[in-house]
């Protein structure tokens, strides 16, 4: 169920920026680094992650509880894991912020990797590590790694 929002809001959020952008901008491709799964600008969820060159990825992330409470508990215990091509990246200024959703809650972040050109790959590494345990309304979670050590995930260009 949560991932299933967290895709959803992936779109949403990158329909808003797109109705100011040049005409020269490259197009956006969003990343959810927890799936894997690369959707094209239209918001199509693709077979394989593979996007043209000359896109730009969008790494898109987040965490939905049930109540602001949970997610409150759930901000005050986490460490973001996000590496992209093996260099450290700090989500928390790219977080949106405590978002009301009416029956969730959620925090998540964007993060644009850069313009993918032929030839390139995008390499992700992501976990999220609990200092304490955490119930997030769905699912108790202990402490340590969320994702048992983080998951791992490449995107390529076509061609």
């Amino acid at each position: 169920m949560r991932r299933l929002i967290a895709a959803l809001l992936a779109v949403s959020f990158l329909l808003l920026p797109a109705t100011g952008v040049a005409a020269a901008a490259p197009p956006q491709y969003t990343l959810d680094p927890f799936s894997c799964q690369v959707s094209d600008p239209n918001g199509n969820v693709l077979d394989q992650p593979v996007v043209p060159a000359g896109s730009e990825v969008i790494v898109f992330e987040g965490w939905i509880t049930k109540t602001r409470g949970q997610l409150q508990g759930f901000l005050n215990n986490v460490t973001w894991v996000l590496s992209v091509n093996g260099q450290s990246v700090d989500v928390r200024p790219y977080l949106t912020g405590l978002l009301d959703f009416g029956r969730i809650w959620g925090d998540l972040f964007i993060y644009s990797a850069g313009t993918l050109e032929s030839g390139d790959e995008l390499h992700t590494h992501y976990d999220n590590v609990l200092k304490a345990a955490s119930y997030d309304g769905f699912v108790h979670w202990p402490i340590g790694s969320v994702y048992g050590g983080g998951i791992d995930c490449t995107v390529t260009v076509a061609g």
